[in-house]
C-alpha cells in the first residue's frame, strides 16, 4: 500500500474550497451540509482519514481510508470518494444502502465539476451523466440562497439508483453498511 502524505495538502485545498463548501443537499437518508467537505479535508490533512494509492477509487468506512487510482486523481474523483467519508464521519450509526451513498457521491462530484469547470464530467456509469447533471444544475440554482438546502426529488433519486443498479460497474446497490464515524487518534 502506498500512503500519500504529499497529497494531503492538495486534498485539503480541494475539499475546503468554496466549490465544496457550498455542496449541500438531502438525498434519501443522506444529508450533506455546508463545510462537511472541509471537515474531511482537515481530517485528511491530520491523517484521521487516510489516503492510499491502490489502483482504484473507493472508500472503506471501517478503516477511514480513501483509495485512489493514483496521486494524480482528478479533483472531482476525490470529491466523489470524500462524499463517502462525509457520510461516514457525520452520520455515526446511520444504516445506509450503497444506492443512496453512490447517488450522493455522483451528485457531489457533478456539482463540483459544474461549479469549477462550467460543465459536468462524463461519469463512469453508462447513462448516468444526463440525469445527475440535470439534478446538479437544479441544486446549484436552488442553493444560490445560502439559507436553503436542496432536497433531491424522489423521482430523480429513483432514476439515478435504477441506472446505478443496472450497471455492473456500480456493484451491489442493496448492500447495507452502518456508518461508524472517524476513529479518534490514540
Amino acid at each position: 500500500m502506498t500512503d500519500l502524505p504529499s497529497f494531503r495538502s492538495r486534498a485539503k485545498g480541494i475539499l475546503t474550497s468554496p466549490a465544496c463548501n457550498n455542496i449541500r443537499f438531502k438525498l434519501d437518508n443522506v444529508q450533506i451540509r455546508s463545510f462537511m467537505f472541509g471537515y474531511i479535508g482537515d481530517a485528511i490533512a491530520r491523517n484521521r482519514v487516510h489516503i492510499k494509492a491502490e489502483g482504484f477509487n473507493g472508500y472503506d468506512h471501517e478503516s477511514d481510508t480513501i483509495f485512489l487510482v493514483s496521486p494524480d486523481v482528478r479533483p472531482h474523483e476525490l470529491v466523489h470518494e470524500a462524499t463517502h467519508a462525509v457520510i461516514d464521519a457525520t452520520n455515526r450509526g446511520l444504516v445506509i444502502s450503497k444506492g443512496p451513498g453512490e447517488a450522493a457521491a455522483y451528485l457531489a462530484e457533478t456539482v463540483y465539476s459544474i461549479v469549477t469547470q462550467g460543465e459536468a464530467n462524463s461519469l463512469d456509469v453508462p447513462h448516468l451523466t444526463p440525469p445527475v447533471a440535470s439534478l446538479a444544475r437544479r441544486l446549484i440554482e436552488y442553493n444560490k440562497d445560502p439559507r436553503r438546502t436542496f432536497t433531491c426529488p424522489a423521482s430523480d433519486v429513483t432514476l439515478i439508483k435504477a441506472i446505478l443498479g443496472s450497471s455492473k460497474l456500480a456493484g451491489n446497490m442493496a448492500r447495507m453498511d452502518t456508518m461508524n464515524g472517524i476513529t479518534e487518534p490514540r
